[in-house]
């Protein structure tokens, strides 16, 4: 008798839950602006273990310097990118001449990523 019940139960659940598909394009909303994930180690070969992390936006406005709010570390592991657009990491903060510093540049669909840079991330700016 409780196992006719237990199915019943189940049977009618089943019947009424909403059922879930994500297409390309709830997904994409849901992920939000284009981003590319970063991983901070203290030394300069991204050996564990690892400092910290966060995740660059592209959605700042383009040519506008961003200061980077944890570390400075000596080194980071790019992954998981979705950018649209190349971001420039800097070795200086915006309060200095940025350009004047180290740089380098993570492209879309760019071949470093997955990948570490060996250089301290201060600032970035999307291009």
């Amino acid at each position: 008798m409780q196992l006719i019940t237990l199915a019943a139960a189940a049977a009618a659940f089943f019947a009424t839950a909403p059922t879930v598909g994500a297409t390309p394009l709830d997904l994409e909303a849901r992920q939000g602006a284009p981003r590319i994930r970063a991983t901070f180690y203290n030394n300069g070969g991204c050996q564990e273990p690892w400092a910290e992390d966060t995740v660059f936006l592209q959605d700042v406005p383009v040519g506008v310097c961003q200061d980077v709010t944890v570390g400075p570390f000596q080194s980071t592991f790019f992954n998981e990118s979705s950018l649209t657009r190349t971001l420039r990491f800097y070795a200086l903060p915006c309060s200095a001449d940025e350009e004047s510093g180290n740089h380098f540049d993570i492209a879309p669909r760019d071949p470093k990523v997955p990948g570490c840079i060996a250089q301290a991330i201060r600032s970035y700016k999307v291009l």
